[in-house]
């Protein structure tokens, strides 16, 4: 975010406690980025939960976590 030139006050980190906060929140699991309530991973707002590890693919390797790369890209997409 500070690369990008995006203001802390525009970050909001939200814990997801339990199983019943994932379903409200229609968390997809650890770690999630939304951006404008879409996911930067999908591109689209989410309506299923999971409340387990996430895991991504990119260049056909599975992963946990999104490169920094990817996320930068995403965010100057927004």
């Amino acid at each position: 975010m500070t690369e990008l030139g995006i203001r802390d006050e525009n970050l909001v980190v939200l814990e997801v406690a339990d199983i019943e906060s994932a379903q409200r929140m229609c968390f997809q699991g650890s770690p999630s980025i939304l951006v404008n309530r879409k996911d930067i991973f999908t591109g689209i707002e989410p309506t299923g939960f999971s409340y387990a590890c996430r895991l991504y693919e990119f260049d056909g390797q599975q992963t946990g976590v999104i490169p920094k790369e990817v996320i930068r890209k995403r965010l100057m997409e927004y």
